[in-house]
């Protein structure tokens, strides 16, 4: 018998409804606005990138369509049915564009790939193969009324302050369709005490574990390691060597072959204001690790003049009481050939030590002209307990927005933000996702690793997959069908 939890009360609506062009999968836009709001403002428009609307309303509904007809070809579903969005303009808070999210959730349904985990209510009806509640909405999205700068064509990006109204409503219906965890990142709190289809590739690399494998106090510490939680499904994995295309910082641990692993760093050169230290290189500056000593009560903090370090070595550092430009060049002056910061529970502003930050030039960095990067406290750690011996490699072995494995990068700052933390993909990578917390300019333009997620959490294909994902043709990727 499967389970079923309805998420959030029923929105009163009006009585419109939006219907498609039928397909596979079908979406219906549920209109809850009121008489002269929203979807029904009869504020006259001029059409606009391809929008032909005469009000703000209908040009409101056109967006809608358009990304319904899109999100139709992606993902399959032979359910005969369709999936309602429930979907209206309200005031919203300064700074924020739209929310949606699945109305309800089901587990150990025919067909379900986990046992006794939650999936979002159309992903679910997809994977059963039939609509297991054929009367209920499945999702719910409101977008900000009170945000002045929308952008109703559907034509690529607006440029200047404006925001197109059609990448926001891709993104917001990717979260309805399951791209979202139930898990609280605040509290740790499952969603009803069983994990759901999300916390099953999202992956800790410092606790080598799933969030689906994870105590309360494990997810809360780890939903805030900032470049240190991951999305590891198959899909995805495969995907990012192509489809990202920066190189950034790594470490990677040579020996002893106990602690071989390759760690994510941020690096100061590659910062786009303020970048300092020497530069890293896809073939990577290699060396003996040690750990620094200054003589005084905080000795591995390097922020006095070094004892009896052993010039050629790479200089292992630990954060703390000083400017990071300081601790290299101290290590540089004492003959380092590279300086690793190792972030600390000690470390000033409360950051999570697993996580990663970038490293500012303060007063010293201009100075400092060998390599630098900081990695998590706890390859740090490990590190140190192979000493002396260790070896180390920095450079550029992994892509911007993923983790030398591969694995993408998820939004995980500190504190959490609610609401963003963790249903996103991380905002360092390059080119921008669709799924990173915040709309780019370029999110138009993919590649993205968005529809190999859908793949990760068992999504059916739509045509899409069949015309030019696999084979690298990403033209169609924002096209607007007719």
């Amino acid at each position: 018998m499967n389970a079923h939890v309805l998420l959030r009360l029923s929105i009163v609506l009006a009585a419109l409804i939006i219907a498609f062009p039928a397909s596979a999968t079908t979406i219906q836009i549920v209109n809850a606005d009121g008489t002269n709001e929203g979807f029904n403002d009869p504020t006259p428009a001029t059409p606009v990138g391809g929008n032909t609307g005469t009000t703000i309303g209908e040009q409101r509904l056109i967006v809608f369509q358009a990304v319904a007809d899109r999100w139709e070809r992606y993902v399959h579903s032979d359910v005969d049915a369709v999936i309602h969005v429930v979907a209206q303009f309200n005031p919203m808070g300064s700074g924020v564009l739209g929310s949606c999210g699945s109305i309800s959730v089901y587990r150990d349904f025919p067909n379900a790939p986990l046992s006794g985990h939650w999936f979002s209510v159309a992903l679910a009806n997809a994977i059963a193969g039939y609509d297991m509640a054929p009367a209920a909405n499945e999702i719910s999205a409101q977008f900000n009324s009170a945000y002045a700068n929308w952008y109703y064509g559907l034509d690529g990006p607006p440029g200047g302050a404006a925001t197109a109204l059609f990448a926001v409503v891709m993104h917001e219906l990717a979260h309805g369709l399951g791209f979202q965890t139930f898990a609280d990142e605040d509290t740790g709190q499952l969603f009803n005490n069983y994990p759901d289809h999300y916390t099953y590739y999202t992956y800790d690399p410092t606790l080598r574990l799933t969030w689906d494998q994870m105590t309360n106090a494990e997810r809360i510490s780890s939903a805030t390691k900032y470049w240190n939680l991951t999305w590891n499904g198959p899909r995805v994995t495969g995907a990012t060597p192509s489809h990202l295309t920066q190189d950034d910082a790594a470490l990677r641990v040579d020996s002893p072959p106990a602690i071989a692993d390759s760690h994510t760093a941020t690096c100061p050169a590659l910062l786009t204001s303020g970048a300092w230290g020497g530069a890293l290189t896809t073939t990577g500056l290699s060396g003996t690790a040690e750990l620094v000593t200054d003589g005084t009560a905080l000795p591995n903090e390097g922020c006095n003049a070094l004892v009896g370090f052993t010039a050629g070595n790479i200089a292992l550092v630990d954060r703390g009481t000083c400017e990071f430009g300081l601790k290299c060049l101290n290590a540089q002056t004492a003959g380092a050939i590279g300086c690793v910061v190792v972030n600390q529970n000690t470390a000033a502003g409360g950051n999570n030590p697993d996580g990663l930050l970038n490293m500012g030039a303060g007063t010293y960095g201009a100075s400092v002209t060998i390599p630098a990067v900081m990695i998590a406290m706890t390859p740090g750690d490990e590190i140190k307990s192979e000493l002396p011996g260790a070896t180390v490699t920095m450079g550029l072995f992994r892509k911007s927005g993923a983790n030398p494995h591969g694995w993408a990068l998820l939004y995980s700052p500190e504190p959490t933000q609610p609401g963003s933390s963790i249903s996103h993909f991380d905002d360092t990578m390059v080119p921008n996702a669709l799924m990173e917390y915040a709309i780019n300019a370029d999110t138009w333009a993919g590649p993205d690793l968005t529809v190999f997620q859908f793949e990760d959490v068992w999504w059916p294909r739509g045509e899409l997959f069949a015309d030019g994902f696999e084979t690298g043709d990403w033209s169609n990727w924002f096209e607007v069908v007719p």
